[in-house]
């Protein structure tokens, strides 16, 4: 009897030795079965919006589309992912896009260059080293916050008006934007914050007579922006314009070499599509530039900066206005110079 009580007794110690494993497997298997479920839900909600897209005439490709991240992801990987809308089209090389399956509303994506734009008349090609963009507030059908971040981008421009190709590149750009905090949805507000180093814009450099690569640090505040639309550049403006779109810089700096250059202010388009704001300055070795443009010969290139401007100071200037096509410095207006339409 005795030792029927200890065989008995051995039986069920071994039985909860194995009940944590069991217990794990049957989690792994549920788990398991749970993903390949937000899985197919994932692929029927990506037709779904895809379709609805088409609908609005935005049309999306995503190339030898694939979908995975078991186990605690959702990952879309396209070869190439493309955006067409009447005219208008962009382009990226290998896409990914995933998704925590705990936190649904975060995605975070990587992009392989080329990036190509079109809109029939302004085209951009770009490449890079790295280019991530994360985006929070998918779940709630309103984006709340994106953030880009680029390395070693660069960027030719054509098809702008009176101008030729233009190239431009840094070495790093992170961009921020949010929904400015208590403002109403519909008024589509939102807070840009904009850091670019080692920034390099040839035309410039050979009119600055300075080959130093530059920064960029703006702060802006834009109204009534529509993140997505598939529209022309001319078209995105002039319904950012007829809304009432305003651009407010709380800063803006530009470094390039010993030259400085800090502004605030805001500004909208007039009627005609032509810039219309006014600014505050101030601004370190910039005294040239400015006889320059009061002169009216501000296409002549400057000369080189001596080793003793790295010293000099940040220096308020008179405000600085663009109204009716034209700039005026304090109650001055700047000879020869007519601000052209941006659209």
């Amino acid at each position: 009897m005795i030792d029927q009580e200890r065989g008995t007794g051995k039986k069920t110690r071994r039985f909860w030795l194995y009940v944590p494993f069991a217990v794990l497997i049957v989690l792994v298997a549920g788990w398991s079965i749970a993903w390949f479920i937000l899985r197919d839900r994932a692929e029927k909600t990506l037709d779904e919006r895809i379709a609805a897209e088409a609908g609005t005439g935005r049309v999306w490709d995503c190339s030898q589309r694939s979908i995975g991240g078991f186990p605690f992801r959702i990952e879309v990987t396209c070869a190439t992912l493309s955006l067409t809308k009447g005219g208008v089209s962009l382009s990226f090389g290998r896409t990914q896009a995933l998704v925590q399956v705990y936190n649904p509303g975060h995605a975070i994506a990587t992009f392989v260059g080329p990036m190509r734009f079109d809109d029939g008349q302004i085209r951009v090609v770009g490449n890079w080293q790295s280019l991530e963009a994360s985006v929070v507030g998918l779940d709630s059908g309103h984006v709340e916050r994106v953030a880009i971040a680029a390395q070693n981008p660069t960027f030719t421009i054509s098809g702008l008006p009176e101008a030729g190709d233009i190239a431009v590149s840094a070495a790093n750009v992170e961009t921020h934007i949010r929904s400015t905090p208590g403002t109403a949805l519909e008024d589509r507000s939102y807070d840009i914050a904009i850091d670019a180093t080692g920034t390099v814009l040839p035309l410039f450099d050979n009119w600055l007579a300075d080959t130093t690569p530059g920064s960029v640090k703006a702060r802006l505040t834009g109204t009534h922006l529509r993140l997505m639309g598939g529209r022309t550049l001319a078209e995105a403006a002039e319904q950012w314009r007829m809304d009432g779109g305003k651009i407010v810089i709380s800063s803006f700096s530009i470094t390039k070499g010993a030259r400085r250059l800090d502004l605030a202010g805001e500004g909208v388009l007039d009627a005609l599509h032509r810039p219309e704001a006014t600014l505050t300055i101030s601004a370190a070795n910039l005294s040239d530039i400015v006889a320059r443009l009061v002169s009216g010969n501000g296409s002549a290139p400057l000369e080189p900066l001596g080793p003793e401007a790295s010293k000099a100071p940040l220096v308020p200037m008179p405000p600085v206005k663009f109204q009716g096509g034209k700039i005026y410095v304090g109650p001055f207006v700047v000879p020869k110079v007519r601000l052209p339409p941006v659209y």
